[in-house]
């Protein structure tokens, strides 16, 4: 194994596949990072899983976007979930998406949160909805926004309320509208799951391509923390499904920015539902629309 170390890596890269195939576990071992990273694409796509498994960590790391590219799926499925996490991510970045949608279940909860803040879009549209749902939270939230927005609706579907509910503002700000309406395929549990914080950062081409179904769900205190510009963008047909209580929760300053038309939509149970404070809020824009 000292030879093999001493051999340039010029030397190795001109080895032929029956070369390297019989190298054993002891010399794969004891090949350096240097000679690692200097081998062929060829090289690499030529080695058996059994080979693969013999490198240790450092050496994993040690390969590079041009090398991981090369590798086959079935490679990439006998990666132990330790050799896999030591991949750096400029060599994950090297994943085309189809070997992406060949990682297991245990490899994607072996991904760090450097390597998941480090996947493409690209790359991120190419895991399946079971990969999706099996990404750890921590994982979730260090997916940059461009990523995020590469979901498919299945993809966000497959999202969990735990989930959902660690997303950052930055990502719920970020998911689209068109062509893709992101927030649409979530679940009346996913939507009761956002957070106060989350729902503040709802724009109005977010709130208004929500379904009556959803807003029915939304939950009082995520519905008061709605910034007034995303309310007033709700369509009477969403208006005309929250209760009493979702009414009740709104603030005077929500209550005072509702445009005329969604005023005069507003039932008589939407109206009895209001407390005082919040009919000494309406303004005499409204008061005209409900006479």
């Amino acid at each position: 194994s000292d030879d093999l170390r001493a051999i340039s890596s010029s030397a190795l890269r001109a080895f032929s596949s029956d070369q390297l195939s019989a190298l054993g576990s002891d010399q794969i071992a004891a090949l350096t990072t240097a000679q690692v990273s200097a081998l062929t694409s060829t090289q690499i796509r030529n080695w058996g899983t059994e080979d693969l498994g013999a490198l240790g960590s450092a050496q994993f790391r040690a390969l590079n976007s041009a090398q991981t590219a090369a590798l086959s799926t079935d490679q990439i499925r006998a990666l132990s979930t330790e050799d896999f996490a030591a991949l750096s991510t400029a060599g994950l970045r090297g994943f085309s998406s189809s070997q992406i949608a060949a990682l297991s279940s245990d490899q994607i909860i072996a991904l760090s949160t450097a390597q998941t803040a480090s996947l493409s879009s690209t790359q991120v549209a190419g895991l399946n909805t079971e990969q999706v749902n099996q990404l750890q939270t921590d994982d979730l939230r260090a997916l940059g926004t461009g990523a995020l927005k590469a979901f498919s609706s299945e993809q966000i579907a497959a999202l969990d309320s735990e989930q959902i509910a660690v997303l950052t503002t930055a990502q719920i700000a970020a998911m689209t509208s068109t062509p893709v309406n992101q927030l649409a395929a979530l679940s009346t549990d996913e939507i009761r799951a956002l957070t106060t914080a989350q729902a503040a950062v709802l724009n109005s081409a977010q709130v208004r391509g929500l379904s009556t179904e959803q807003w029915a769900a939304f939950a009082t205190e995520d519905l008061r923390a709605l910034n007034t510009n995303a309310l007033r963008a709700l369509g009477t047909d969403q208006l005309a499904v929250l209760g009493s209580d979702q009414f009740a929760a709104l603030s005077t300053a929500q209550v005072n920015a509702l445009t005329s038309t969604q005023v005069q939509s507003l039932s008589s149970e939407d109206l009895n539902a209001l407390t005082s404070n919040q009919f000494k809020a309406i303004n005499s824009a409204q008061v005209a629309a409900l006479l």
